[in-house]
């Protein structure tokens, strides 16, 4: 049984007044996988959360995406992923707050999966729950944080988010047969000649956030646009490069915006010292 202490019978109360007033919704602990924790809900303005909360302890703005901050309240125990003066994302490190199925920050690894399922990996001790709204960042084989977004389909093609370089993107790998794409990200939104390499033809699926180069009917290389997609290392689309470079260390080719490292088979092109695009390709021995 977790002991809650004064603080956070206090806690709760304010939450819940908040739930009294225009703010209407679940109980004021409960996480909601795609809509929000308690009565702070996605797709809100974050203004009137702001002056109920008060001053934050750390307002910063975002490495992943332009016009968004996060706004941390230590003494609640949330972070709040804001964009544009809206609430995208939602995350809580509070033991206070659980899912309806009664998972919280503490719970084990194994109460994850037994009560929601085979997750997929984002990231080495972070699984998530697309198709919930649902994230978890693990420590010690426990729940660490929780955090709250828009649903999304499962990625049928990515058991994973994982970049491999030189080998794969999630479920999509260099060498595989295009047919598996089409199978599982069905027709792309937009093809067109590759003039690079002759006989080459470029498959947009920008819901994905990727670009497939294909031929001879097989995947040749992977451009991503973005950031759910992360190394081992954790890059990203949005990491700065400073943090590339003390991942894999000096670029071996550059041109232009674009530097690579062909011996892994991943290169970075970048916009203001950010990574806009990666680019996935066989390694060159």
């Amino acid at each position: 049984m977790r002991v809650v202490s004064g603080f956070a019978v206090a806690f709760l109360s304010l939450l819940a007044l908040f739930v009294t007033a225009a703010l209407a919704g679940p109980s004021a602990s409960v996480i909601t996988g795609g809509k929000g924790v308690g009565s702070f809900l996605l797709g809100r303005s974050f203004a009137p959360y702001e002056k109920a909360l008060g001053a934050p302890t750390r307002s910063q703005r975002s490495d992943s995406a332009e016009d968004a901050r996060l706004v941390y309240y230590k003494k609640y125990g949330m972070y709040f992923f804001v964009k544009k003066g809206t609430v995208n994302g939602i995350t809580v490190e509070s033991p206070l707050f659980s899912t309806p199925e009664g998972l919280h920050v503490g719970s084990t690894e194994a109460d994850v999966s037994r009560l929601l399922g085979a997750a997929q990996s984002l990231r080495a001790g972070e699984v998530v729950y697309p198709e919930r709204g649902l994230g978890f960042t693990l420590s010690n084989g426990k729940v660490a944080r929780i955090y709250v977004t828009d649903r999304e389909d499962r990625d049928v093609a990515s058991g994973d988010l994982r970049i491999v370089p030189g080998v794969r993107v999630g479920g999509i790998q260099l060498g595989q047969p295009a047919e598996f794409v089409l199978n599982a990200w069905k027709e792309p939104s937009k093809r067109a000649p590759f003039p690079q390499r002759e006989g080459s033809q470029l498959w947009s699926y920008e819901k994905k956030g990727a670009v497939l180069i294909v031929f001879q009917g097989k995947i040749d290389g992977i451009w991503l646009f973005s950031g759910a997609f992360r190394t081992v290392k954790d890059i990203h689309v949005g990491s700065r490069r400073d943090a590339v470079v003390a991942a894999y260390g000096n670029p071996k080719g550059r041109e232009d915006n674009m530097e690579s490292y062909p011996s892994i088979g991943i290169a970075f092109f970048y916009e203001n010292g950010a990574v806009k695009q990666i680019y996935v390709k066989e390694p060159i021995r």
